[in-house]
């Protein structure tokens, strides 16, 4: 009796805990115990719901709950700014310990069949497209692991996700995969939603794609009425997407003949034949319409489809017409016509030009399909070009083995190899690809010896597997083989000829080649290793790899291992670039202690921050090298002037370097061009100049704008020495004139006549980070943005009717951007006490993005909070999200 008590006394107690723990943050928000509700925005109501089964997803609802508590029951602006974007920024971070690659970790979970868990990290994706895509591939593996109800879950968050994209391509694309996993489910009700959201969007090129593959799922569901929808969507692609359209329409034609829709084809066929012969897309169009009257045992549609051709163009029937006809032929059991219509291609009769190698090659393929190699053999020794005749046998071996013919396979292999031998050895590149092609053939059908003894061959020669334009495909072909192989010490040879590459995106490539075979042979511990020294490739191609080579076990450990390590806070520029800005509105306050512990957590971020693009990377990291001249002219500001040289200096190195930091196939003058590009020249030296003239050194800042091939830079250096000198010295303008004269003296005939130049030109304005330090802020182009928002500021109510407006129209990102400038338009206009709340409105909006998003709004709103109350504010905010980001920082 005692244990059943017991027992039901536990169970009441965790049902109590689970009732808490779901409906706390709503009864303290209800009964307005802002205080209580803000409290549970930390840690350790984060670490219970998880250890209790609720998830992040729960906090995440709590914390949106406490955001609209503070936002609506603040006692002030300075309090609600601050929790609000506090919360925002919780939820950005807990979003970003999903990892670096979330969609990628919810396809693995998926492949390990932890789907509720992937789930979980899926509804952390900050951006809309890359949830539902993620979302979809849960409901697809769920509906293939028999989880009915998972699936149709999965499939409805996917379709939340893709209405709240505001991209119209990615957001047809969402809804495309949507209605894909819909139709898989025969679930009519989500089918019909995303069928409906899909044709009210506009069209576009993106379309082609999307339709085609939903033609496809339709057709094996055996869905007349969506293929008609479809065709209904495709009638309204524009003139210019005739390609897209194309490619739809073979599809839709291709399901329809399966389903024997015979009205179907028919309208596609007239649409088809009333158009120009020469219009983009119409081949595959007319072959898509041949195949799908043959697969509808349509014989009478065939034969008029080719009738309409020749009477088109009679002379110049195109071969693959010719190639489509005779397969299906084929297909209705007719063998004779077929063969007679292949035979009637050779004939010189029916063309007015030779036939390509190309063609050559379609009518080989063509008779293979008919199951008659040795027809197509003879068509491939027609062709004239070697390396065209490897390649065309290869997609003969290809054919057999769909034919399921492992013999001919293997001898088609042979007969590859041995013709690509034939190829010119001074087309050196072509000639080891196509040899190493077939020989990566040869090893699938099974040729192991041969195949082998070619990669080892072509080791012999490192430098000839990697074209210097098109890259290593020689060399990724090679290492498929010597992989699986276990060939060890060649592959050892074959890491190090790849690290020898000079162009540094195919030596990621070769490596990161290398590093996916090894872990789909099984050896994950050395592909791991092999990519954390040469920062290739990623762990989660890693374990799909070691998934698709069977090694199932290897890659859940691996799995486990990434989800473990997720749940911390990578670094983010962003953070960086907020922290400069913080300081810099700091200093101008006079707030010197404050902006000096801002400036050192800055600093430390500025050492973390990374190239976003390979033009950075290769070139120069103008971003970087902004926030250091950041924190430099900070520093100078507050008086540690010894320090601001030095950190001036390396900023302006990082702008400019004087050499190129890593190994590349770049001309010296292609590597230049990218500095000058993303060096940020300008905008450096703007900042550079002004610390270097408040250390005395004006000189010096005219002397590295000379280093540049450009003479604005040098314009903007003098302009800063000018405007400084002008502000904080007693010098009046002529003895500054007299000063700039000096320096260019001292510096040579080049400098003076830029000086002399700079006296008739009207000043150069930085529409950039210069501008934004001041609080002015740049707003995208949109003349009538500005018009529209000045003309809301008359009366609050057109204020708050303009503000509605833009909830209603815009989302996401966008929607915080919009009311961002929306801010900054209040604060130029004098009305700080609506632009703070309308940066509380933008805080409010970013409770769904991504910590870029959040930390960019803490950068352009700091001018504005710093006037709050002389700086407090915008510090609690810095140490706000230290505080956060600790979270996960140990």
């Amino acid at each position: 009796m005692t244990t059943a008590v017991e027992a039901q006394s536990a169970r009441s107690s965790e049902a109590g805990l689970d009732y808490t723990l779901a409906h706390l943050a709503y009864h303290l928000n209800a009964s307005g115990m802002g205080p209580e509700l803000e409290q549970l925005v930390a840690k350790f109501w984060l670490d219970l719901q998880v250890s209790q089964g609720q998830g992040k997803n729960a906090f995440l609802r709590d914390v949106s709950i406490a955001m609209r508590g503070a936002y609506e029951q603040a006692p002030d602006l300075s309090h609600g700014i601050l929790q609000v974007w506090r919360g925002a920024y919780v939820c950005a971070c807990l979003r970003s310990t999903a990892g670096i690659y979330p969609s990628g970790v919810t396809r693995l979970l998926a492949r390990a069949g932890r789907i509720r868990d992937a789930m979980e990290i899926a509804s952390l994706i900050s951006d809309a497209f890359m949830r539902s895509i993620a979302f979809s591939g849960l409901a697809e593996a769920a509906g293939n692991r028999g989880e009915a109800a998972t699936a149709v879950e999965a499939t409805q968050r996917a379709l939340e996700a893709a209405m709240a994209d505001g991209s119209v391509a990615s957001r047809a694309e969402a809804l495309g995969k949507v209605a894909a996993r819909a139709l898989e489910m025969h679930d009519d009700k989500l089918l019909g939603s995303a069928l409906d959201l899909l044709s009210k969007g506009r069209m576009g090129h993106w379309m082609g794609r999307i339709l085609a593959e939903l033609a496809a799922v339709a057709g094996r569901a055996r869905q007349r009425e969506v293929l008609e929808r479809l065709l209904a969507i495709a009638r309204s692609f524009a003139e210019d997407d005739a390609d897209e359209e194309a490619e739809a329409l073979a599809a839709i034609a291709g399901a329809m003949g399966r389903l024997e829709m015979a009205s179907g084809i028919a309208e596609i066929r007239d649409l088809a034949l009333s158009r120009p012969s020469d219009r983009s897309g119409e081949i595959r169009l007319l072959t898509g319409l041949i195949d799908a009257f043959a697969a509808s045992g349509n014989a009478a549609g065939v034969e008029s489809m080719m009738e309409a051709v020749n009477r088109a163009s009679p002379n110049n029937t195109p071969i693959a017409i010719y190639a489509s006809v005779a397969q299906a032929y084929f297909r209705l059991g007719e063998r004779a016509k077929a063969e007679s219509m292949l035979d009637a291609v050779r004939d010189a009769g029916c063309f007015e030009d030779e036939i390509s190698d190309h063609d050559l090659r379609r009518i080989a393929e063509a008779w293979a399909h008919l199951h008659q190699f040795a027809r197509g053999f003879e068509t491939i020794e027609a062709m004239r070009e070697s390396r065209l005749r490897a390649e065309g046998l290869l997609s003969l071996g290809r054919i057999a083995v769909g034919a399921q013919d492992p013999h001919l396979a293997r001898d088609i292999a042979a007969r590859a190899l041995a013709q690509a031998r034939f190829i010119d050895v001074e087309d050196i590149y072509n000639s080891i690809e196509t040899l190493l092609k077939a020989a990566e053939f040869a090893w699938e059908v099974r040729l192991h010896e041969q195949a082998l003894g070619v990669a080892r061959e072509a080791l012999a020669d490192p430098w000839t597997l990697c074209d210097p334009i098109y890259g290593p495909a020689a060399f990724d072909s090679a290492v498929r083989i010597l992989a699986p192989a276990g060939a060890r010490a060649e592959l050892e040879f074959a890491i190090a000829a790849a690290s020898s590459l000079d162009d540094s995106t195919f030596r990621y490539q070769a490596l990161s080649t290398i590093v996916e075979e090894l872990a789909k042979a099984g050896d994950v511990a050395s592909a791991l290793r092999l990519a954390a020294e040469h920062e290739v490739s990623s762990q989660v191609r890693i374990a799909e790899a070691a998934f698709d080579g069977g090694h199932n076990a290897l890659a859940r450990d691996l799995v486990d291992k990434m989800v473990a390590e997720a749940d911390t806070l990578p670094f983010h520029n962003a953070e960086a670039i907020a922290l400069s800005r913080i300081a810099h509105d700091l200093a101008l306050l006079g707030a010197v202690p404050e902006a000096e512990v801002v400036t050192t957590e800055a600093l430390r971020g500025i050492q973390s921050m990374v190239a976003e693009t390979l033009s950075e990377d290769i070139g120069a990291n103008g971003q970087k090298a902004m926030a250091t001249a950041q924190v430099a002219l900070t520093l100078s500001r507050i008086g540690r002037t010894d320090n601001a040289v030095e950190i001036a200096l390396a900023a302006w190195s990082e702008a400019n370097p004087r050499e190129p930091r890593f190994r590349s196939s770049l001309s010296i003058e292609s590597w230049m061009n990218l500095v000058k590009l993303y060096g940020r020249h300008g905008q450096v030296m703007n900042l550079v100049a002004r610390v270097l003239t408040r250390s005395l050194m004006p000189a010096r800042a005219m002397q590295l704008a000379q280093e540049v091939d450009d003479e604005s830079v040098f314009h903007i250096a003098c302009q800063a020495i000018i405007q400084e000198l002008s502000i904080y010295s007693d010098m009046s303008k002529d003895q500054i004139s007299e000063l700039l004269e000096s320096c260019a003296d001292d510096l040579g005939q080049s400098a003076k006549i830029s000086l002399a130049a700079l006296a008739n030109q009207a000043p150069i304005v930085l529409n950039d980070y210069e501008e934004i330090l001041r609080g002015i802020d740049v707003m995208e182009e949109d003349p009538g943005f500005r018009d529209r928002a000045t003309r809301a500021l008359t009366t609050a109510k057109m204020l708050a009717e303009f503000k509605d407006a833009l909830c209603a129209t815009r989302s996401g990102g966008e929607l915080v951007k919009r009311l961002g400038d929306l801010a900054l338009i209040l604060q130029q206009s004098g009305r700080l006490s609506d632009s703070l709340d309308a940066w509380r409105d933008a805080c409010l909006a970013a409770n769904r993005e991504d910590r870029a998003t959040v930390l960019i709004l803490l950068q352009r709103m700091a001018p504005v909070v710093a006037e709050l109350d002389n700086g407090k504010t915008l510090f609690q905010l810095f140490r706000t999200a230290q505080d956060v980001a600790g979270w996960w920082r140990h």
